[in-house]
C-alpha cells in the first residue's frame, strides 16, 4: 500500500497552514485569561471526498479546519452619562462615585477629567556618612 498524501502535501501546504494557524487560535484563546479556563476547546479536520460519477479512481478532496473556542467571560461596569444643559454638550465617563468635574473644562481630561496628581517619593538612601 502506498499513500502519498500527508498534512504538509494536501492543497500543496495549504491544509498544514490551516492547521497551524487554527492551533494557534487554540491556544491563544486557551492562554486568554478572559476565557473560562475550564472550557474544552476543539480543533477539527474534516476531509469529504466525494467520488468521481465517471471514474471512481478519482475523488474532489473537500477540507475544512474549524476551531471552537471559549467564549470571553461578560466584563461588568458602569457609565455615568449626562449632559450639560447650558450648551447640550453630552458627556461620558466608566462610573466613580464622586465626579465633580465631569462638565468642568478647565481641567486636562477630554471629558472633564482631572489630570493625575503628580506623586513624590522620598529618598529611601540613608547618607553614612
Amino acid at each position: 500500500m502506498s499513500i502519498e498524501m500527508t498534512l504538509e502535501s494536501i492543497g500543496n501546504g495549504a491544509l498544514a497552514e490551516k492547521f497551524d494557524d487554527a492551533l494557534v487560535e487554540v491556544i491563544k484563546n486557551t492562554c486568554d485569561p478572559n476565557t473560562d479556563a475550564t472550557t474544552k476547546r476543539k480543533l477539527t479536520i474534516e476531509l469529504t471526498f466525494t467520488p468521481n460519477k465517471n471514474d471512481r479512481g478519482l475523488c474532489k478532496l473537500d477540507t475544512k479546519v474549524a476551531t471552537k473556542l471559549g467564549q470571553s467571560r461578560p466584563l461588568e461596569s458602569q457609565v455615568s452619562m449626562g449632559f450639560d444643559k447650558e450648551t447640550g454638550e453630552v458627556a461620558a465617563t466608566e462610573y466613580a462615585p464622586i465626579q465633580p468635574t465631569l462638565f468642568d473644562k478647565s481641567t486636562a481630561g477630554a471629558m472633564g477629567e482631572q489630570p493625575a496628581p503628580e506623586v513624590r517619593q522620598e529618598s529611601k538612601v540613608v547618607n553614612m556618612r
